[in-house]
Protein backbone atom coordinates (compact mmCIF):
# COMPACT_ATOMS: atom_id res chain seq x y z
CA UNK A 1 0.00 0.00 0.00
CA UNK A 2 1.65 3.32 -0.76
CA UNK A 3 2.59 5.80 2.31
CA UNK A 4 3.72 9.07 2.78
CA UNK A 5 7.59 9.34 2.71
CA UNK A 6 7.01 11.69 5.90
CA UNK A 7 4.64 9.77 7.85
CA UNK A 8 5.13 6.32 7.20
CA UNK A 9 0.90 6.39 7.39
CA UNK A 10 -1.06 5.26 4.48
CA UNK A 11 -1.63 7.75 1.44
CA UNK A 12 -4.96 9.39 1.93
CA UNK A 13 -5.44 8.74 -2.11
CA UNK A 14 -5.85 5.10 -1.34
CA UNK A 15 -9.66 5.45 -0.08
CA UNK A 16 -10.14 8.00 -2.98
CA UNK A 17 -8.91 6.61 -6.24
CA UNK A 18 -9.50 3.39 -7.59
CA UNK A 19 -7.22 0.56 -6.78
CA UNK A 20 -6.81 0.47 -10.97
CA UNK A 21 -5.97 3.67 -11.23
CA UNK A 22 -3.62 4.46 -8.38
CA UNK A 23 -1.60 1.14 -9.16
CA UNK A 24 -0.73 3.26 -12.72
CA UNK A 25 -0.81 6.57 -10.92
CA UNK A 26 2.12 5.42 -8.56
CA UNK A 27 4.50 4.45 -11.41
CA UNK A 28 4.22 8.10 -12.56
CA UNK A 29 4.80 9.99 -9.75
CA UNK A 30 1.26 10.93 -8.82
CA UNK A 31 2.09 11.78 -5.27
CA UNK A 32 4.29 14.73 -5.50
CA UNK A 33 2.46 16.40 -8.73
CA UNK A 34 -0.89 15.61 -6.38
CA UNK A 35 0.64 17.60 -3.19
CA UNK A 36 1.65 20.59 -5.38
CA UNK A 37 -1.58 20.69 -7.18
CA UNK A 38 -3.25 21.18 -3.75
CA UNK A 39 -0.82 23.51 -2.75
CA UNK A 40 -1.25 25.61 -5.61
CA UNK A 41 -4.99 25.44 -5.76
CA UNK A 42 -5.03 26.44 -1.77
CA UNK A 43 -2.72 29.57 -2.64
CA UNK A 44 -5.34 30.67 -5.67
CA UNK A 45 -8.86 29.77 -4.07
CA UNK A 46 -8.43 29.35 -0.77
CA UNK A 47 -10.53 27.80 1.42
CA UNK A 48 -12.81 24.46 -0.13
CA UNK A 49 -15.71 25.79 -2.41
CA UNK A 50 -19.39 24.43 -2.09
CA UNK A 51 -20.29 22.69 -5.14
CA UNK A 52 -23.40 24.04 -6.96
CA UNK A 53 -24.30 21.68 -9.19
CA UNK A 54 -23.88 18.05 -9.65
CA UNK A 55 -24.90 15.56 -12.34
CA UNK A 56 -23.93 11.53 -12.34
CA UNK A 57 -25.00 9.25 -14.43
CA UNK A 58 -24.29 5.68 -13.29
CA UNK A 59 -24.14 2.55 -15.17
CA UNK A 60 -23.75 -0.23 -12.89
CA UNK A 61 -20.42 0.72 -10.62
CA UNK A 62 -18.82 2.41 -12.88
CA UNK A 63 -20.26 6.61 -12.93
CA UNK A 64 -19.33 9.61 -14.86
CA UNK A 65 -20.05 13.22 -12.57
CA UNK A 66 -20.46 16.65 -13.55
CA UNK A 67 -20.10 19.39 -11.15
CA UNK A 68 -19.47 23.13 -11.01
CA UNK A 69 -18.60 25.40 -8.58
CA UNK A 70 -18.18 29.51 -8.40
CA UNK A 71 -14.70 29.37 -9.82
CA UNK A 72 -15.22 27.40 -13.38
CA UNK A 73 -11.16 26.38 -13.36
CA UNK A 74 -12.40 24.33 -10.35
CA UNK A 75 -15.28 22.36 -12.88
CA UNK A 76 -15.42 19.02 -13.55
CA UNK A 77 -16.66 17.67 -16.76
CA UNK A 78 -17.80 13.93 -17.21
CA UNK A 79 -15.05 12.79 -14.45
CA UNK A 80 -15.28 8.99 -13.95
CA UNK A 81 -15.59 7.26 -11.12
CA UNK A 82 -15.79 3.41 -9.91
CA UNK A 83 -17.44 1.88 -7.10
CA UNK A 84 -14.91 -0.50 -5.22
CA UNK A 85 -16.29 -2.97 -2.17
CA UNK A 86 -19.20 -0.42 -2.09
CA UNK A 87 -17.46 2.68 -2.31
CA UNK A 88 -17.56 5.37 -4.99
CA UNK A 89 -14.39 6.70 -5.76
CA UNK A 90 -12.34 8.80 -8.35
CA UNK A 91 -11.36 6.70 -11.46
CA UNK A 92 -8.72 9.24 -12.93
CA UNK A 93 -6.22 10.00 -10.33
Amino acid sequence: MPVWPATGRSSPLVGLCGLRRLAISCMSGLFSEFTGMLTAAKQMYGKAMPIKTFEALISGDLARVTYTYDVPALNQNKEPWVREDGEWKQDDC
